[in-house]
């Protein structure tokens, strides 16, 4: 039973020995920084054979001049084998570099052609990014926008002027002001901090009342900007007690009344109507009982 260490180490030793990960760590660490001087050796050998390629083309052409005067000085003619050597060497020189000259003329040539282009590229995407929406996705995003807005204002939004809201073409959310109206939850301490103050913030309250009314607008609104527009909306809307927030019966009644006379849409609302007939009756008055069917569950819905 006695535990056997996976070190050498001495026990009596003070040294305080690395973990496993944190060896291969180290290990790893040593590796990239081999491996980055490796990497500066190799950039300074192919620097060193340029230097050397240059400095055993200088021996050559020198050898030969050598040897020319060599001949020249037993020779006793007035021209000279070195000039000649000379002449030569330098004709030469001057034709790698006039072809070395004709190849940067070629590439600059099309550097210039692809840099009009991509000018002219550069342009075009700029110009997309620019109308990112075709002509059909505006008509989508304004029809949605302007049936939110009316919704809105049908179902009774008080916070603020619902002609004052904006839908956002880029994600298609509500905003007052350049703020995204969206409701603020509270977390648990929060929470825990307002039951112990014990008040109640009517704006709150409002506000909270109100984000339902958008909820409301803004799901039906889809429905309706999609069926005008040809879209995709599969054509159901579920509302799980969508009458939260003590919703006054007036907003219930003519949000059930859009659902019931909105055409092609099958909702299914499932509300308490605070377990009161009355509640239940003035929230579906003045509408046609052939456009809606009620079921009335039992207490306890699952046994």
């Amino acid at each position: 039973m006695n535990p056997i260490d996976d070190i050498l180490i001495s026990p009596d030793s003070v040294a305080m020995p690395m973990s496993l990960q944190e060896n291969i760590t180290h290990l790893d660490n040593q590796k990239k920084m081999t491996k980055s001087l490796l990497d500066g050796l190799d950039i300074h050998i192919e620097r060193d054979k340029g230097q050397l390629l240059t400095i055993n083309r200088e021996v050559v052409k020198f050898r030969k001049e050598l040897i020319s005067l060599k001949r020249d000085i037993k020779s006793t003619t007035n021209v000279k084998e070195a000039d000649i050597r000379r002449k030569i060497t330098v004709e030469n020189r001057q034709l790698e570099l006039n072809k070395l000259e004709e190849k940067v003329e070629v590439i600059l040539e099309s550097l210039a052609t692809l840099s009009v282009k991509y000018k002219e590229l550069n342009g075009s995407i700029s110009g997309l990014s620019q109308y990112s929406f075709t002509r059909g996705d505006w008509v989508k995003i304004t029809a949605f926008s302007t049936e939110f807005k009316s919704l809105a204002s049908d179902f009774g939004y008080r916070s603020a002027d619902a002609d004052e809201i904006e839908v956002k073409a880029g994600t298609l959310l509500p905003y007052l002001k350049d703020l995204e109206l969206r409701e603020q939850v509270d977390t648990p301490s929060e929470l825990k901090k307002k039951e112990e103050v014990n008040t109640t913030d009517i704006k709150s309250d409002s506000s909270a009342s109100d984000f339902v009314r958008l909820i409301w607008s803004y799901l039906i609104s889809l429905y309706k900007a999609s069926s005008n527009t040809g879209g995709n909306h599969p054509g159901l809307i579920l509302f799980d007690e969508p009458a939260q927030h003590s919703m006054s019966t007036k907003s219930v009644n003519k949000m059930l009344d859009i659902l019931s006379t909105t055409q092609g849409l099958q909702s299914i609302v499932v509300a308490s109507f605070d377990e009161n007939d009355e509640t239940y009756a003035a929230s579906v008055a003045g509408l046609n009982t052939n456009n809606f069917k009620l079921e009335r569950l039992p207490s306890k819905i699952i046994a």
